[in-house]
């Protein structure tokens, strides 16, 4: 049975993909299945632990919405706003991955913010830099859900496209719905709702 690895290696040599393709999607995939859920859990606990406001708000969600454990489906999760701007929020201030999710500049070369780039060398934004700037976010350093829900004036301006901590586009990743079910089937759940 072919795993992921066996499918891109196969896409190489048909020639369906380069080696620097081969390459970053090798790498992302290995970065993506290890330690990312295990590390948003526990800082998702973490920040909700830390800040008693959001935790009750976010309490006050799920027991609107969900009367058991065994109620608690994708649909209903999709429903809890509040729910899922904590975990945005927590990913923004705490990426579980250091990763640049690097792109290789095309062979004749770019200019990027003026800077000339030669073809085939690996570009990319640091995460963390994105997430905590203050061109991009208001209070960068402050977990605040809230500036996800749109009902903040104060977090009008942030820039919540730069808070891409899984990449974008066809190499995104459903990370956060899963995320959503570890936390509400495994702990939190009991701990917020019980």
């Amino acid at each position: 049975m072919p795993d992921f690895m066996g499918n891109l290696i196969q896409a190489y040599r048909e020639g369906k993909m380069t080696m620097n393709q081969l390459n970053s999607n090798a790498v992302f995939l290995m970065a993506a299945g290890t330690e990312t859920l295990v590390t948003s859990v526990v800082h998702t606990v973490f920040r909700l632990l830390t800040n008693k406001h959001t935790l009750t708000k976010l309490a006050e969600e799920i027991r609107g919405t969900f009367a058991t454990a065994e109620d608690i489906n994708m649909t209903g999760v999709n429903k809890c706003r509040y729910l899922l701007a904590c975990l945005e929020e927590n990913l923004r201030i705490q990426a579980p991955s250091p990763a640049t999710h690097p792109r290789y500049v095309p062979a004749e070369g770019v200019y990027v913010d003026g800077y000339w780039v030669p073809g085939g060398a690996a570009v990319g934004v640091p995460i963390h830099a994105a997430c905590r700037s203050p061109l991009n976010f208001c209070e960068p350093d402050r977990y605040a859900p809230e500036r996800w829900m749109g009902e903040d004036g104060k977090y009008a301006g942030d820039v919540k496209s730069a808070s891409q901590v899984f990449s974008v586009g066809p190499r995104d990743c459903m990370f956060c719905f899963v995320l959503v079910l570890v936390l509400l089937c495994f702990g939190v759940y009991a701990n917020i709702c019980g």
